[in-house]
């Protein structure tokens, strides 16, 4: 696990860029110079990144002397922490410059090494490195020695691209020594949960704002539990198991969801679980005033059946 720790408290200086998000690449490098020159510092640009099978790296481009490089953080990180692992090798790989400008284009991971400053904690090993990296940095050289720049992403500004485009790069390579972090486990046991529901199809992991009603009564149609004649009977306190709508067969939560004649009178377009969960089968189209919206079909059909 990637445990950060306690960390001597520093004030960390952010240059607000004389830009805004519209503004055009040379508005860019204008701002950047002019920071550049009022810190007397060297432009070093850094990214984080994720690839579709969950890898993530980060990347950094040095602008004097045009050097990079690009760590790779393994699965259980997030871009977050990818991001922050950019900013840490810049710093080690910019020693021998006097003062530096780190230039990223996450918001988050500025305002991580800030809080860092004046809270006295990382929550990362990384980010307890570069809050030390920092904190060297300005026993040495003064309190401008590292500072911080918001810049937008893929505006065409080359240090930017290029702190992309090896973030990128370092998602593919191979990994000595993978980085296991707070964020990463906690992504990781989502993704884990999502997965786990798409394959058995309940739900296959859609998320819904459902009311409570709607919500009990899914609930316990999917389950077989709750206020439902077959598992009154079972627990004992009913003494038959017949539907008290349609009188005809067992009151299971599969039958009041995928077979009761009382389904069909209510809305009900489907005859599995499998087909409850296609979104063919529950979403349709319907037009409004203000154009057209989705109409949740489980949701219209469940919010019917009353299992209070």
């Amino acid at each position: 696990m990637s445990y950060g720790g306690r960390v001597e408290k520093v004030e960390v200086p952010e240059v607000k860029l004389q830009a805004q998000a519209d503004s055009k690449a040379e508005e860019w490098t204008e701002a950047i110079n002019q920071a550049r020159e009022y810190y007397n510092a060297t432009g070093v640009y850094t990214d984080g990144s994720m690839n579709e099978y969950g890898m993530v790296g980060g990347g950094w481009y040095v602008e004097r002397g045009k050097r990079f490089g690009g760590l790779t953080l393994g699965k259980l990180a997030t871009v977050w922490d990818g991001e922050v692992c950019g900013i840490r090798g810049a710093l080690e790989d910019a020693l021998s410059e006097a003062n530096v400008l780190i230039l990223s284009d996450a918001q988050a991971a500025i305002a991580a090494v800030k809080k860092a400053g004046y809270t006295g904690r990382a929550r990362t090993r990384d980010l307890k490195i570069v809050m030390e990296g920092i904190r060297e940095r300005q026993v040495r050289l003064g309190p401008n020695a590292v500072s911080f720049g918001w810049v937008k992403a893929h505006n065409e500004l080359y240090g930017n691209e290029e702190a992309d485009r090896l973030a990128k790069e370092t998602t593919n390579l191979y990994f000595e020594d993978p980085q296991i972090t707070q964020g990463g486990l906690k992504q990781a046991l989502r993704k884990m949960r999502e997965e786990e529901r798409r394959v058995k199809g309940v739900g296959m992991g859609r998320v819904v704002k459902w009311n409570r009603k709607v919500r009990v009564a899914y609930v316990q149609c999917r389950t077989g539990k709750g206020n439902l004649q077959a598992w009154h009977h079972k627990i004992g306190k009913a003494d038959n198991l017949e539907c008290r709508k349609c009188r005809r067969y067992a009151e299971t939560g599969k039958h009041i969801a995928l077979v009761c004649t009382h389904g069909e009178d209510i809305g009900r377009r489907w005859s599995t679980w499998e087909d409850m969960d296609d979104r063919a089968k529950w979403a349709r189209k319907e037009k409004h005033e203000k154009g057209f919206y989705t109409v949740d079909l489980v949701e219209m059909v469940f919010s019917k059946i009353d299992l209070y």
